[in-house]
């Protein structure tokens, strides 16, 4: 039996908004990717893909903690992709007021359990990657901060 997706309508609308801008921003088509790849989205130009992405979208501000956490097989997965294609896999972020990358491939991060526990879902939590704000290079001030 195949796990339930969380993902609602709602989330992918802001995914998608999300994607438009870094394709503006980064003059690049953005692919989303079957599920299976485990990140998002193929970054294309002139037909070639250039790059790998994850998208995340969250309700906090930048700095409200001092880590990003991300599922470990986020960052298994970007490097797996980086030993086939060489291509570099991001992650962005849209915060509450920042949309910040970091680079999946070489940024620091400290491992352990990490997760949710509000869904009753054992597979919620895994090891995750904790990777400090320093690892991020903000690319859009959203203005949203209240």
């Amino acid at each position: 039996m195949s796990r339930k997706l969380y993902e609602s309508k709602q989330d992918l609308k802001k995914e998608s908004e999300l994607a438009k801008q870094i394709s503006d921003r980064w003059a690049c088509s953005l692919r989303k990717l079957p599920i299976h790849y485990h990140l998002d989205f193929a970054a294309e130009r002139e037909g070639k893909i250039v790059a790998f992405m994850e998208f995340k979208c969250r309700t906090s501000e930048m700095n409200k903690y001092p880590t990003y956490m991300i599922s470990m097989s986020k960052i298994m997965a970007a490097r797996s992709m980086y030993g086939v294609s060489g291509k570099e896999s991001y992650l962005i972020v849209q915060w509450k007021d920042k949309i910040a990358k970091c680079e999946m491939l070489w940024c620091k991060h400290e491992v352990g359990m990490g997760g949710r526990t509000d869904r009753g879902d054992w597979q919620d939590v895994d090891p995750c990657c904790y990777i400090p704000l320093s690892e991020f290079t903000v690319i859009a001030d959203t203005g949203s901060s209240v």
